[in-house]
């Protein structure tokens, strides 16, 4: 038994390359660090990483330990599009990650936003291209509400590889898992501590996001009712989905992917888990969505001004 769910644990890799995460004090992984964290999880049996031409220089970072190590992670990469970028430019754009990489092949390329397909399908052109040429294995999106997912099915697009946010405060794609099985898609589940907000205290939260206090709190009161840490019933909440293939768990130390790898290898699944996290949910968008929570700040901070 012990073990056995590794295998659906996928690295996040993005404070390799960048600052990341509401509540991360530490800033990006250092690269000797990230090194010896890559070796770690590689060892443990960890085959699937997840990174991103955007994430500074995350992919570098990978691309470097394999270079010294040897091992291949399975990797899953995304590729960003402003409205007037050609298809030539964008395989480009595909070929550099290969380079930075080292590797001759990827497992899974997303279009990172569904904003730069919808203002420049030629993203998607090329990446299926690059696959047609035996390039990727696995081609995708990454989405952020399911009204994208919605467009994508109207649209009558195939894909085979996507990846969506939840966690115990985000179930908006629920409805849409047993569609996307029937499918064949392979789903990987990001966001699964909400960029720290899990860990933070209802007094911690900045005003934008203060609509998510009561969640918080419930989540707080479920780990010292039931005596688990807040990481364990995040990363179990997701486990329990079967239709989840992959969970995406970004760490900033050693000791956080410790913690994680021994999470995966220990879930036993809890009937009772989700009765436990009732009343965690979050309906609010802005809050579900990290990328608003700067442009709320912003506003705050306008509206201030202007009452000043």
């Amino acid at each position: 038994m012990s073990g056995r769910h590794l295998d659906r644990m996928c690295l996040g890799s993005v404070q390799l390359g960048i600052d990341y995460g509401i509540s991360n004090k530490k800033g990006m992984v250092p690269s000797a660090e990230a090194h010896d964290m890559l070796g770690y999880a590689f060892q443990k049996g960890v085959r699937f990483i997840d990174t991103a031409a955007d994430y500074g220089k995350s992919e570098e970072v990978i691309g470097e330990f394999t270079k010294n190590s040897g091992n291949y992670f399975k990797v899953i990469t995304k590729v960003s599009a402003s409205p007037g970028s050609d298809r030539a430019y964008l395989e480009e754009s595909i070929y550099t990650s290969l380079d930075r990489l080292n590797a001759d092949r990827l497992y899974g390329v997303l279009v990172h936003s569904f904003g730069d397909f919808l203002n420049n399908s030629r993203v998607w052109d090329a990446v299926s291209a690059l696959r047609q040429k035996g390039l990727i294995e696995k081609t995708g999106f990454s989405l952020y509400k399911p009204l994208e997912l919605e467009m994508l099915f109207e649209r009558g697009i195939s894909f085979d590889l996507i990846q969506i946010p939840f966690s115990v405060f985000d179930r908006r794609f629920v409805p849409y898992l047993k569609r996307l099985k029937g499918m064949e898609v392979e789903i990987h589940a990001r966001s699964v501590f909400l960029q720290g907000l899990a860990f933070m205290g209802p007094e911690q939260l900045p005003e934008c996001l203060k609509g998510a206090g009561g969640a918080v709190r419930n989540l707080r009161s479920a780990s010292a009712r039931e005596g688990l840490p807040l990481h364990k019933m995040c990363i179990d909440a997701v486990l329990s989905e079967d239709l989840i293939d992959k969970v995406i768990v970004g760490v900033d130390g050693f000791d956080q992917l410790k913690d994680n790898i021994g999470i995966f290898s220990t879930f036993g699944r809890t009937d009772t888990l989700q009765g436990m996290l009732a009343g965690s949910e979050i309906e609010d968008e802005d809050i579900l969505m990290p990328y608003r929570w700067r442009l709320k700040r912003v506003a705050e901070f306008q509206e201030g001004e202007l009452n000043a």
